[in-house]
């Protein structure tokens, strides 16, 4: 018999507006739907069908369905792709997915999860499966998830002891516990805590009362180790750190730790640092002798390094030495803010280096250095027990130098016979003072290098050459200067350019300033090169009266001697020493008691004209004194073309009549009496023989004396004979004439 089709949207069943249950049946008992079928009472039949099928209860002998939401599922076999339940009862459930609050079944095959509150069987199979509890006989589980449980409530427990198991402590954690505590926790990074449900490292452990770890071997000779090897893909033969605690003496039972690494691969680990059963520490050596003991195999640039990150000079670097209770009193430190390697005290006490078993160098807590001494009195001492020495070795290379130089502002100082006898100092301005502590002004400077003492060796200066050669070694005092404004400079010097001087000063009450003379060296005129380089002397000294010298004479370049004047004044004819003033200016005196003396004395050949002199007003040659082979000639100018106005002298006898001739001795020799004239006398006779006036004095009132020229009488007294002779000859005429 056919059956009909009925195609229709919606089919709702109300009783006075409430629903209700209705019941399908015919000749076919399962009926199939391939809409949508949902209700809110109760499903039930032996077999069925549908792509989606909700409702409160779902009861049948069989269900197939795509996918369901009840919420009670119960059924003697259920097939679906998705179940979701509150709870359900089965003989047998499939499915893909299936979850719900609570399921009894007695067998179960699920391809992919199972997941609920409590899951109750006899016999479970699940691929995946998510639950808060699961309780039964035997249980195989390819991959489930289990509610997170607690320390005293673990997810995964024990048969009468559901406090220790395993259970989850937060996200990415998992944890064991005993006795209701956390004692093991895995945390998300792969950290593994013992005792610490926070490790920060991939193993911690922490505990309240002092944690140990053991590593234990059950033999007297083998080694109880750590070993440390990274993940190579032979990671067996890789480079490898042992850490070994062994048997050092089985009788005593003294035992060592030590470190072994490797170089490489297959290379067996080698021993570098071992701590003994005494506490002494060794690298490079496995029987250390001191606390620490560190011994370099190989030829290497360095032994032990300290190094830290940080730049504060707080935090540098260093070795503290200290007594036990006490305070720190030693340090070896290096500082990168200062810049500097530090070694020394921290507390009261000295510090010393010792060399071949004494002390070589001490430094007080005053911070006084001695050398060769303990017991430094002064800032910087060097002795070697009976003498102080200090010794400076110069470069060795070319071009290199020594310094010795002090800071903050103070001095270098020279002292012998101990420190109170101060000889020398050199002070922060770089002046050099020898017999003063203190540079004073004079000649109104503050002089770079100073002399000063008491007595005539203590203020001497010395300058000795000992050669044997004729010429190149002798001892200078040498001045030099160039234009340049910078040391090392050669700009050219230009005329009149000082180059140096000396200066004698004398003190005046005050100071020092006040110069009695000085001689200085200049450019002269002319044009300096390296070929060239015209100089004077100029020769000065203060008058009495005056505050400053004043030039008294120069030697130029064309080797004159100047007195009085600054350039020659004879431009017609150049002299070597020329004199100038209105003044008495040369005065030669010989020495009263040598009878050789001589004041003046002039060598020349033949004909030499050892001096002239000359008319001030137009230069002409008034005299000059004429060297001859064997006799002077003093000479006068007279010649013809100097003269005018030429005319006989006559009367000179009677002239002559009128000299009045004494002999008289001069008062500063009164032994001797001589023939001669007095000034005045023979002035009212010849003027031109006589200079001077009778009875002159100064302006002081002493007196000025005349002089007499009696080479001046000899025309007078030539024309007197020649009268004279005259007469002679005309009386002998007369004579002759008259017969007799």
């Amino acid at each position: 018999m056919a059956y009909g089709i009925i195609k229709i949207d919606t089919i709702t069943f109300t009783d006075g507006g409430i629903d209700k249950s209705v019941s399908i049946s015919g000749l076919v008992q399962n009926p199939t739907f391939t809409g949508n079928i949902t209700v809110t009472g109760t499903v039930s039949g032996n077999t069925v069908r549908g792509q989606t099928i909700s409702g409160v209860t779902i009861t049948g002998t069989t269900a197939q369905f795509t996918s369901g939401t009840f919420v009670s599922l119960t059924g003697t076999t259920i097939q679906g792709t998705t179940a979701t339940y509150t709870t359900g009862s089965f003989t047998s459930l499939t499915g893909t997915t299936t979850s719900g609050t609570t399921a009894n079944f007695v067998s179960g095959v699920f391809s992919t999860q199972i997941s609920g509150a409590t899951v109750t069987g006899t016999t479970a199979n699940f691929t995946s499966g998510n639950f808060t509890n699961i309780s039964g006989g035997t249980h195989t589980i390819t991959s489930g998830v289990f509610a997170a449980g607690t320390a005293a409530n673990p997810s995964i427990s024990f048969t009468s002891d559901p406090n220790t198991g395993i259970y989850s402590p937060g996200a990415d954690q998992v944890a064991i516990s005993t006795n209701s505590t956390g004692r093991l926790f895995v945390d998300a990074s792969g950290n593994v805590g013992v005792g610490n449900s926070a490790p920060g490292s991939l193993l911690t452990v922490r505990s309240a009362s002092s944690p140990t770890i053991s590593v234990e071997n059950n033999t007297s000779t083998g080694f109880g180790a750590v070993l440390f090897r990274n993940g190579g893909t032979n990671y067996g033969l890789q480079s490898r750190i042992n850490l070994k605690a062994l048997i050092t003496d089985t009788a005593t039972g003294a035992s060592a730790l030590t470190f072994e690494t490797s170089t490489g691969d297959l290379a067996a680990p080698t021993e570098r640092m071992r701590l003994d059963s005494s506490g002494r520490l060794g690298l490079g050596t496995s029987s250390p002798g001191k606390l620490l003991d560190i011994n370099q195999a190989t030829a290497s640039a360095g032994v032990l390094r300290l190094s830290t990150q940080w730049t504060a000079s707080s935090n540098a670097p260093l070795i503290e030495f200290e007594r036990t209770g006490s305070a720190v009193a030693g340090q070896l430190r290096y500082s990168d803010v200062a810049g500097t390697m530090q070694v020394g005290t921290t507390t009261a006490h000295s510090f010393q280096l010792i060399s071949s078993g004494s002390t070589a160098l001490t430094v007080d807590s005053s911070q006084r250095v001695g050398i060769g001494t303990t017991g430094p009195t002064q800032r910087f001492q060097v002795t070697d027990g009976t003498l102080s020495n200090f010794y400076v070795a110069p470069g060795y290379n070319s071009g290199q130098g020594t310094t010795l130089a002090v800071g903050g502002g103070e001095y270098i100082e020279f002292a012998t016979n101990g420190i109170t006898n101060p000889r020398a100092r050199i002070t922060s301005d770089g002046k050099f003072l020898v017999g003063t502590s203190t540079g004073r002004s004079v000649y109104g400077s503050n002089a770079q290098v100073q002399l000063e003492g008491t007595t005539y060796p203590t203020t001497a200066f010395n300058l000795i050459a000992n050669s044997n050669a004729n010429s190149g070694t002798a001892s200078y005092l040498q001045f030099a200067r160039s234009r340049g404004t910078a040391n090392g400079s050669n700009t050219i010097v230009q005329t009149g350019d000082r180059l140096g001087g000396i200066a004698w000063c004398g003190a005046n009450g005050s100071n020092l300033d006040t110069p009695a003379a000085t001689i200085e060296g200049l450019v002269d005129t002319g044009t300096p090169s390296a070929t060239s380089m015209p100089g004077r002397l100029v020769f000065s000294v203060t008058s009495d009266g005056s505050a400053s010298p004043t030039e008294a004479c120069r030697i130029n370049s064309s080797q004159q001697l100047l007195v009085n004047t600054n350039a020659s004044v004879a431009s017609f004819n150049p002299g070597r020493i020329e004199v100038v003033s209105r003044a008495s200016e040369l005065a030669l005196v010989a020495d009263a008691t040598d009878t050789s003396a001589i004041g003046i004395g002039i060598r020349g050949n033949t004909s030499t004209t050892a001096i002239s002199f000359f008319n001030a007003s137009d230069g002409a040659t008034c005299g000059t004194i004429v060297l001859n082979s064997g006799s002077t000639s003093y000479n006068t100018s007279s010649d013809y073309r100097l003269k005018e106005n030429v005319v006989p002298l006559t009367g000179a006898a009677d002239r002559v009549n009128q000299l009045q001739v004494h002999r008289f001795n001069f008062i500063a020799d009164p032994d001797k009496t001589v023939d001669g004239f007095l000034a005045h006398e023979a002035q009212a006779v010849v003027p031109e023989c006589v200079t001077g006036e009778k009875d002159a004095v100064d302006e002081n009132g002493n007196p000025v004396y005349q002089g007499i020229d009696q080479s001046k009488l000899v025309p007078l007294l030539t024309a007197a004979l020649q009268e004279a002779l005259q007469k002679i000859e005309d009386l002998e005429g007369r004579l002759t004439a008259a017969g007799l």
